[in-house]
């Protein structure tokens, strides 16, 4: 699949997404401390479907912001689909980008076609995870990312994968190294203020794909089996010995998972 890279400014962001394939559109949205371009490890599973893959603020090659909202990147990624002419579409949000997909069911869940929830959930942060998180911007803040990034992209991976592959823990982390510090003080801020969206979840219409790993270190496992009698209409995908990083961690099961949901939602469609 062949991809166009575009800039979209709105107000004080300029932000880079990528353009590729063609059929129903699809929006991909990339977790914290990633790009649009973790998403090229699956592209087998979106056959037949056009996709529209931004990178947040201070990753892949978006401008770096002081700071925002995932409100407010729910906004500028919704009119980039607008200046697409993509009315209707799928959202698949990792991690801090499923935080960012609650954002859109909140507020125009009649533009969704379907979500994937993929490791993440639509609650907000605890007060223990909000105080954690403060902890880390400020650190970033007086130390830098060096000693914050040796310590976190290890617990994106499940035990098993961590020791079997530490190269593509390194590839990860040598990655984060090359962005500014900035990028990763306004993301876990943007995570932190975030609201709770889950009463918004129980009026989805829509067909919700929720992958969640039981190694999951980084995402409460106990937030995300909360999460799944939310909907009305749910694709569980529950994988034993997987992180938070399935995409990586076990490709041709993403894959596979991603084709059924999407069959699964075009039936689904059919009928209602």
């Amino acid at each position: 699949m062949d991809f166009i890279s575009k800039f979209y400014r709105s107000g004080t962001f300029r932000i880079h997404y990528q353009c590729g394939g063609e059929g129903t559109p699809a929006l991909l949205i990339h977790g914290y401390g990633e790009d649009g371009n973790i998403w090229k490890t699956v592209l087998n599973g979106f056959e037949g479907l056009q996709l529209i893959i931004p990178d947040f603020p201070g990753f892949g090659q978006s401008d770096v912001a002081e700071s925002y909202s995932l409100k407010e990147m729910m906004k500028v990624f919704l009119e980039i689909m607008d200046a697409e002419g993509i009315e209707r579409f799928y959202i698949l949000g990792h991690s801090m980008g499923g935080y960012t997909t609650s954002e859109f069911v909140a507020s125009v869940p009649d533009r969704l076609l379907g979500i994937g929830m993929i490791h993440t959930h639509p609650f907000g942060d605890t007060n223990e995870i909000k105080v954690n998180r403060k902890k880390r911007e400020d650190h970033i803040q007086a130390y830098g990312t060096s000693g914050f990034l040796k310590e976190f992209y290890p617990i994106l991976f499940g035990t098993e994968f961590t020791k079997e592959h530490p190269e593509v823990v390194e590839e990860m982390r040598t990655y984060g190294m090359t962005l500014h510090q900035k990028a990763f003080i306004a993301g876990m801020q943007a995570m932190r203020l975030r609201p709770n969206h889950s009463e918004s979840f129980k009026h989805f219409e829509r067909p919700v794909l929720f992958v969640v790993g039981d190694d999951d270190k980084a995402v409460p496992y106990e937030l995300c089996m909360k999460q799944l009698s939310l909907p009305q209409i749910a694709d569980v995908q529950i994988l034993k010995d997987i992180g938070h990083m399935s995409m990586l961690e076990d490709t041709e099961v993403f894959v596979r998972i991603l084709k059924n949901y999407f069959k699964f939602s075009h039936q689904m469609a059919d009928i209602v």
